[in-house]
């Protein structure tokens, strides 16, 4: 359930209430450092383009921040349950994406969750396919941490600082209040 939101409503300001704002990329980093045990000064400058490059324990303290973030019911795959502890209180549901070049939703419900992340990028970006390109926004996901339908779900947690290349798909957000 929930309303999700393209890009330009995302940024527009208005879909959190009075004293209230989208996610940025600190409150994001703060939560993934309380949950994790990392000390990271910025997640989306910190997370591997590469997830291989991971370091071991990097990797453990990413499922260990994932679950924690993850809902305590509706994770699950191919028969498999593979919920979440939710002792973050994200409570982060896997509702999946609707991306307008698919004519809708990815089939990834049940399996991966998207939250756009209100980054500090401004400019232009390189053009994708036909698509207007906005900045300004990045995408934090959960997945179930291991390939599925895209090559993005590998990681249980992973977050992208630049994401105008998906400027048009439909994810969740998340509002913290100030």
């Amino acid at each position: 359930g929930g309303v999700r939101y393209n890009a330009s409503a995302a940024l527009d300001n208005t879909i959190c209430p009075k004293g209230w704002h989208l996610a940025t990329e600190a409150d994001y980093t703060d939560l993934i450092n309380y949950t994790s045990g990392l000390t990271l000064k910025n997640f989306f400058d910190w997370y591997p383009t590469n997830e291989d490059s991971l370091k071991e324990e990097d990797a453990s303290s990413l499922v260990l921040a994932a679950n924690s973030m993850k809902s305590l019911e509706g994770w699950e795959r191919h028969g498999d349950t593979l919920n979440g502890s939710n002792s973050s209180g994200f409570n982060g549901l896997p509702g999946g994406r609707i991306w307008p070049h698919a004519k809708g939703s990815t089939g990834e419900e049940g399996d991966a969750g998207y939250w756009w992340v209100k980054t500090d990028l401004v400019g232009a970006s390189e053009p994708f396919r036909d698509y207007p390109q906005i900045r300004g926004l990045g995408e934090i996901s959960l997945c179930n941490g291991s390939p599925s339908l895209h090559d993005a779900c590998t990681s249980p947690l992973s977050g992208n600082r630049d994401n105008s290349f998906n400027n048009l798909a439909v994810y969740d957000c998340r509002c913290v209040r100030d």
